[in-house]
């Protein structure tokens, strides 16, 4: 009996070895595989991946710690059965930790923290610097009217660069290649043109879709847009319509590459939904899509006129624009403007703008265009002396004191204000073109220096004629305006001299001779209505006339206008309110029939 409990004994001592042997001998190890630790340049859809070595027969499951502190790594998921977990998309340029724990039964085991960083742009899926100086780096395609060309002149940093050119009216030529992309992306390239605004244009294409277009004379500056993954057709075009120029007439572009992720800079904010849906489309996007700062860097003209936008939120991101149309909106605060020192034409007519601060620091201005507005202030333009035009018709404007010093200034449109004093106008010796209709004019003193006139618009204004001295050596102006101011025939006489005007206006005057016209042969359009002419035979020598208002006269005889040989077929003639007797078969009404049998358009009707 002694030796069975000893027997026993031994049993249980063995299995309790063998158990305790299972329980405590059990290998549970994991091991970092890939990324692996210290790595760089890793993609921002990285596969984790790692092994477990185990004697047990229970699987082992495994939970993943992640994140961007080695400090406190957190769990993001848990009991996977398999050993890898894909956590991307990543954030590129930044490193991440992670450690693996596995479990096996009661057995647990910790990894290594391992740590990596993302690269800039990720995996590169497509890359051409033409550095090849040909392009059979990849399988391009080209086509068109010219066929685009590798070359070394115009270059952006390398030793070459693409040129598409050597294009005629209503011609275009295209460069495309076929892309596949296995995930999402991001196109970046270089581009520079030197075309004309608004008519010739770089078009970038996506299957046929624009994801970006660019006029006018711009440098090199590089474009970024998205591209999901697939196969896909990518385009550049330069179109020209029918409009012939002497510009160099070129495009270029350099560097294009296709990145599994860029940085595109804090997601744009653009609450206008009008103002969406002119713009996301030219980037290649539904007006309703996520668009980032970087993807609107490279605009360089913008035309959105009349399209009932209220809020320009969002432009703040266009650096590049140089031309921007915005005419006939909504707009009333023109705040994102302020930092967008590039623009050179500025246009901003028929808004409900009060403010102008925000263009103070606008000065690469050529031409600036805010008529039809609510503007009172115009002392933020003080330091633009850069502009060629500067349109302020149809505001409130009453003190024009604190207008620049201009250097080149051509046309100034002060049109329907209430400006009495134009003392600084006298400085702007450059100008071709004042226009200042309907303000509180007094004097014309300061006109009378202004030697490189051509046109002159000062109708309704409360000056004295006796202040036409002013201008009489003016005779180089081609368009003159001087309606409504109460202008007798002497008043007028020294107009015979001004031998190079094309457009003459004279209505709501008191004229009633015309003996001072006789040799302004070289006039096209002529405006009295609403004066007291009779007589009109000084007209008959005027064969260049092609606008002729006779309106609101006392005109009896019209053959002074059959004779003139030089009035023709879509001439257009005004005789409406005068003494002409216009039954059938009367002599007035068989001149207005010789006149319009030559095809002439002839507005007669109503008689006084």
């Amino acid at each position: 009996m002694k030796r069975f409990y000893l027997l026993l004994g031994l049993v249980v001592l063995v299995l309790f070895l063998i158990v305790g042997c299972f329980e405590g001998c059990t290998k549970l190890v994991v091991t970092i595989l890939s990324p692996a630790d210290g790595s760089v340049n890793v993609s921002i859809n990285p596969a984790l991946s790692w092994h477990v070595e185990s004697n047990s027969s229970i699987p082992s499951v495994f939970d993943v710690y992640f994140g961007t502190s080695a400090d406190s790594i957190p769990l993001v998921t848990n009991d996977l059965a398999v050993e890898a977990y894909s956590p991307g998309p990543l954030a590129t340029s930044t490193t991440y930790y992670w450690q693996i724990k596995a479990e096996a039964g009661k057995k647990t085991a910790l990894s290594e923290v391992a740590s990596f960083t993302t690269g800039t742009y990720g995996a590169v899926y497509f890359f051409e610097d033409f550095e090849s100086g040909d392009l059979t780096s990849n399988p391009w395609v080209t086509g068109g009217d010219a066929v685009p060309f590798v070359q070394s002149e115009e270059t952006q940093e390398g030793t070459y660069t693409l040129e598409l050119s050597a294009i005629g009216a209503d011609q275009s030529c295209f460069i495309e290649v076929e892309v596949n992309l296995p995930q999402d992306a991001v196109i970046t390239f270089y581009r520079k043109t030197s075309i004309r605004i608004t008519h010739h244009y770089l078009n970038f294409y996506i299957d046929d879709v624009l994801a970006g277009n660019w006029s006018g004379k711009s440098g090199w500056y590089q474009v970024f847009r998205e591209i999901p993954a697939g196969t896909h057709t990518l385009k550049w075009e330069y179109k020209r319509d029918n409009t012939g120029d002497a510009y160099e007439n070129a495009v270029w572009l350099d560097k294009i590459a296709i990145y599994e992720a860029m940085d595109l800079g804090e997601e744009v904010s653009m609450p206008d939904s009008y103002l969406r849906a002119v713009v996301f489309p030219r980037i290649g996007k539904a007006a309703t899509a996520t668009a980032y700062a970087k993807e609107l860097g490279d605009f360089t003209e913008l035309e959105a006129d009349n399209l009932g936008i209220a809020d320009i939120t969002g432009l703040e991101y266009m650096e590049s624009l140089k031309w921007v149309w915005l005419n006939t909106n909504s707009i009333s605060d023109i705040t994102p403007l302020q930092g967008l020192t590039n623009i050179e034409w500025l246009y901003l007519q028929s808004n409900q703008i009060s403010d102008i601060t925000s263009l103070q620091n606008l000065t690469n201005l050529d031409f600036l265009n805010l008529m039809d507005n609510q503007i009172t202030d115009i002392s933020p333009l003080e330091n633009i002396t850069g502009l060629y035009t500067l349109a302020l018709s149809h505001n409130q404007i009453s003190d024009i004191s604190s207008l620049p010093e201009f250097t080149n200034i051509l046309h100034i449109n002060l049109d329907y204000n209430q400006i009495s004093d134009i003392s600084i106008i006298g400085g702007y010796t450059t100008l071709i073109g004042f226009y200042a209709i309907n303000n509180n004019i007094t004097s014309l003193i300061p006109l009378e220096n202004l030697t490189n006139l051509k046109i002159l618009y000062l109708s309704g204004n409360p000056f004295l004629p006796s202040e036409l001295s002013h201008i009489h050596d003016l005779t180089q102006i081609t368009n003159l305006q001087l309606e409504n101011l109460n202008l007798t025939n002497t008043d007028v006489t020294f107009l015979a001299s001004f031998t190079a005007l094309y457009e003459l206006r004279l209505g709501g005057n008191e004229i009633s001779e015309l003996g001072f016209l006789e040799d302004l042969t070289a006039i096209n359009s002529l405006w009295l209505s609403s004066n007291n002419i009779s007589d009109i035979t000084e007209l008959q020598n005027l064969t260049n006339l092609r606008h002729l208002v006779l309106d609101q006269n006392s005109i009896t005889d019209i053959q002074p206008l059959v004779d003139n040989s030089g009035i023709a077929s879509g001439d257009l003639v005004y005789l409406r309110y005068n003494l002409l007797d216009v039954t059938p078969g009367s002599d007035d009404m068989m001149d207005i029939q010789a006149l319009i049998d030559r095809g002439v358009i002839v507005y007669y009707l109503p008689q006084k």
